[in-house]
C-alpha cells in the first residue's frame, strides 16, 4: 500500500455498511458510491506526493478536492491525521477539510478481514468512535443542508446496541449500568457505548463532540434529524432516550 500496511483506515458509509449489515444484521440505508480513507502520515508534504501514487484525480471534484482519487474506477477519498502541520484541519488552497477524532479513532481501531484470505483486511474505527466522527462530520457539513451524517450516526447507534445486546461484555461486565438502565438491556447498551466514546476519544475530540452535544435541544434537533422525521415532526420519545443514555455515557464519571 502506497502509505504503508494498516497505516490507514476505512471511514464512512463502507464501515457504516460493515457494522449496520454484517455485523448487526440490519439492511444498508443506501447504496455507497464512493470509499473514505484516512491516512496516518508524517508530514504534509508527504501526504501529497503519496496522493499522486494513489490515482488521478477524480473528474468532478478537480481543483480544490484534492484529496478525491479514482482508483481502478472507483472514487476514492483520502484525508490525513496525525501531524502537527495538519493538526485538526486540514487546509489546501480555499479547501479545508475537519480531520478532528481521526487520530483517537485511529489508536483504538480494529483489523477487520474482507474475505477468506486473511491477507486482504482493512482498518476500521470502533463503533463508539465511528458515532464520535459522524457527529463531527455533522456539525462541520449541516449547514450545507448534508444531514447524511446524522442519519448514519442514528443507524450506526442501533446497530452498536444491538451488538452489545447481543454480546457478553454487557451482562459480564456492567451489571451497574444495567442498574442504572432499570435493567433496559438496550439503554445500558447505549449508555455502555458513550462511555466507550469517552474512553477513546480524549482532549479535543471529546470537547469537541459534548460542545455539540451539550445542549437538550440541540441533541433533539439533532437526533430528529438523525432519524430522519425532519424537525417539525414529533420525536419518538423512547428512541430519544435512548440516545440520551449514550448522551449520559459520554459524560459518565466512571468508579473504578
Amino acid at each position: 500500500a502506497v502509505f504503508g500496511t494498516h497505516q490507514y483506515m476505512m471511514i464512512g458509509s463502507y464501515v457504516r455498511d460493515i457494522y449496520i449489515c454484517v455485523k448487526a444484521g440490519f439492511e444498508a440505508p443506501r447504496s455507497t458510491q464512493d470509499v473514505d480513507f484516512s491516512a496516518l502520515v508524517v508530514a504534509e508534504e508527504t501526504f501529497l506526493e503519496h496522493l499522486e501514487a494513489v490515482g488521478r484525480k477524480s473528474g468532478p471534484k478537480e481543483g480544490n478536492r484534492i484529496t478525491c482519487r479514482v482508483l481502478n474506477g472507483t472514487d476514492v477519498d483520502i484525508l490525513p491525521f496525525g501531524t502537527s502541520s495538519v493538526g485538526t484541519l486540514f487546509r489546501h488552497r480555499e479547501a479545508e477539510w475537519d480531520v478532528t477524532g481521526h487520530e483517537e479513532a485511529y489508536r483504538f481501531s480494529e483489523i477487520v478481514e474482507l474475505s477468506a484470505d486473511p491477507q486482504i483486511s482493512v482498518r476500521i474505527p470502533t463503533i463508539d468512535c465511528m458515532l464520535g466522527l459522524k457527529i463531527i462530520a455533522w456539525d462541520m457539513r449541516q449547514q450545507e443542508g448534508n444531514y447524511k451524517d446524522a442519519q448514519d450516526f442514528f443507524y450506526l447507534l442501533n446497530a452498536g446496541v444491538v451488538i452489545e445486546v447481543k454480546g457478553n461484555e454487557l451482562w459480564e461486565q456492567y451489571q451497574n449500568l444495567l442498574e442504572q438502565a432499570e435493567y433496559d438491556a438496550e439503554k445500558a447498551a447505549a449508555l455502555l457505548i458513550g462511555i466507550k466514546l469517552r474512553e477513546h476519544f480524549t482532549g479535543m475530540a471529546l470537547d469537541r463532540v459534548l460542545n455539540i452535544l451539550k445542549d437538550t435541544e440541540q441533541r433533539r434537533y439533532f437526533f430528529t434529524v438523525a432519524d430522519g422525521r425532519g424537525v417539525s415532526k414529533p420525536l419518538v420519545e423512547n428512541a430519544f432516550s435512548q440516545f440520551e443514555f449514550f448522551y449520559e455515557g459520554l459524560i459518565y464519571d466512571r468508579k473504578e
